[in-house]
């Protein structure tokens, strides 16, 4: 179907700092608006396809030969028809399509869904015996070499990466599964982390808009933890701690043999 694009339009305003926006006006069938509206939502400005619509105004494109169709009966069911719609496209500069990190790893989602990640590097301090440490000049085998006194304790920072994705236009979000995630890190490998290195920390369901002729869905927001720890060419996380005799990295189990943290699949994490 062919639409018109009326005169005087488009019109962009193109900023060094917040964005574009721009305006566009058609002239459309009135039966054929809103369908109009759902195909413009999925497509950006052209030549800018970052630009996304942000909103659509459609209302009576009226001329002299143009009325409406007649008398509403029953103005609860339906409204009142004319030949021709005017659509008020306006574009806005969004995230929607951003480009994914490099970095990281792009988790499976549902096609009809969206994910963006936002991260946060910190860290976590650990104190350490000072009998499970030595001083640098100290000999091996030497009796007398010089080691810290026995009621110190020394501080190492542990590296924390809070990975935040927000799956957005989930039409029914998999409580169950996402309450089966929390407290438990990866078996395998995921986004770009080793196996044990990352846990579900937290997930938020908050009620959503998606663009559609029923807009109502619900954005999911999972935090994910990583905690890695490099210990001579090996990769400690979430089930190691550090021992004081012999000194080292290892792993926690509890008196029934599980893990400390449980290990679980996380790549169905952002399927309905």
């Amino acid at each position: 179907m062919a639409y018109e694009e009326l005169c005087g339009s488009p019109k962009m305003t193109l900023t060094a700092e917040n964005g574009h926006s721009m305006t566009r006006v058609f002239r459309v069938p009135w039966s054929e608006s809103a369908a109009f509206a759902e195909l413009m939502f999925l497509t950006g400005f052209p030549g800018f396809p970052t630009s996304m619509p942000q909103s659509i105004l459609l209302e009576p494109f009226l001329g002299e030969n143009d009325p409406a169709s007649g008398t509403i009966t029953n103005p609860a069911a339906s409204t009142a028809q004319y030949q021709y719609a005017k659509a008020t496209v306006s574009y806005a500069t969004t995230l929607w399509g951003a480009a994914w990190p490099s970095a990281i790893t792009r988790p499976e989602h549902d096609v009809a869904t969206k994910l963006t990640v936002k991260t946060r590097f910190s860290g976590q301090f650990l104190t350490v015996p000072a009998r499970a440490t030595e001083y640098e000049d100290a000999s091996p085998g030497d009796e007398d070499k010089p080691v810290p006194p026995e009621d110190a304790m020394n501080r190492i920072l542990i590296p924390l990466v809070d990975y935040q994705v927000d799956w957005d236009w989930v039409a029914n979000p998999p409580r169950d599964k996402l309450r089966e995630f929390l407290g438990k890190c990866n078996s395998e490998p995921f986004m770009g982390c080793e196996p044990e290195t990352l846990m579900c920390e937290a997930a938020d369901v908050s009620p959503s808009f998606r663009p559609a002729v029923d807009p109502r869905c619900y954005s999911v927001s999972v935090v994910l933890k990583q905690r890695r720890i490099e210990d001579g060419g090996e990769v400690r996380g979430w089930n190691h701690e550090y021992r004081e005799d012999p000194a080292g990295w290892v792993r926690i189990k509890l008196p029934d043999g599980a893990l400390r943290y449980p290990a679980k699949d996380f790549a169905d994490m952002f399927e309905q």
